[in-house]
């Protein structure tokens, strides 16, 4: 074991230099984006799960972070159809990019309605995956 000693002292602070506003990727950077996946992986059809853990994904594939649910993103010959739960409905419609909406309420947290929209395998077969 090292025996070395500890000292406190003072630094400079760092300048930083702010951007004075936020990137923004286009959709048509997340189009190609969607594209070179669907290219390299050669199948009928991609589907991408994310939820509040697992997001990083779909923020890359179409700018959504699902905050409190599951979504799930199907690609296809250029399509992009993503499927959100409840609370995800309007917050996808403004962070989405360039992919159709579908509300899917069983991807919605549990003791939520799901009287409206699709269930998952309804979503599958409406997309033409099942």
């Amino acid at each position: 074991m090292t025996n070395r000693s500890i000292v406190l002292g003072s630094v400079q602070r760092l300048q930083l230099e702010l951007c004075a506003a936020l990137p923004r990727i286009s959709a048509s950077e997340y189009e190609q984006r969607r594209a070179a996946l669907c290219q390299a992986v050669s199948v009928d059809w991609v589907a991408v799960y994310g939820d509040r853990e697992h997001f990083a994904n779909l923020a890359f594939l179409c700018g959504f972070d699902p905050r409190f649910e599951e979504a799930l993103l199907l690609l296809a010959d250029g399509r992009a159809i993503l499927a959100v739960g409840n609370e995800g409905a309007v917050y996808a419609e403004f962070a989405a990019r360039g992919v159709e909406i579908v509300l899917c309420p069983s991807l919605s947290l549990m003791g939520q309605s799901r009287k409206l929209g699709h269930t998952v395998p309804d979503f599958l077969r409406s997309a033409g995956v099942v």
